[in-house]
C-alpha cells in the first residue's frame, strides 16, 4: 500500500524534508494584501515583508488554489 500526502505551504515543512520525500507534494498558498494576490517563494525577504505588513495592520487573506495551479503543479 501506499499513500501520496499532499499539503499546502501553510504546512511549513522545511525545503529539506520535502525534497527527500518521493510522496510529498507541498502546493503553492496564495494570500491577499491590499488586493493583490502572492504566492510564498519562501526567501527571507519575501517572508519579513509579508510580517511588516502584518504588523502595520493589513489584513492578510488565503486562498486555494485554482485547478490549473494543481494540474501544472
Amino acid at each position: 500500500m501506499s499513500f501520496w500526502i499532499v499539503t499546502d505551504s501553510g504546512a511549513d515543512l522545511p525545503a529539506e524534508y520535502i525534497q527527500k520525500q518521493k510522496d510529498v507534494t507541498v502546493l503553492p498558498m496564495m494570500y491577499q494584501i491590499d488586493g493583490q494576490f502572492y504566492v510564498p517563494d519562501g526567501s527571507d525577504a519575501n517572508t519579513r515583508a509579508f510580517y511588516a505588513k502584518l504588523r502595520e495592520g493589513v489584513v492578510a487573506t488565503t486562498a486555494q488554489i485554482t485547478a490549473e495551479t494543481w494540474v501544472e503543479e
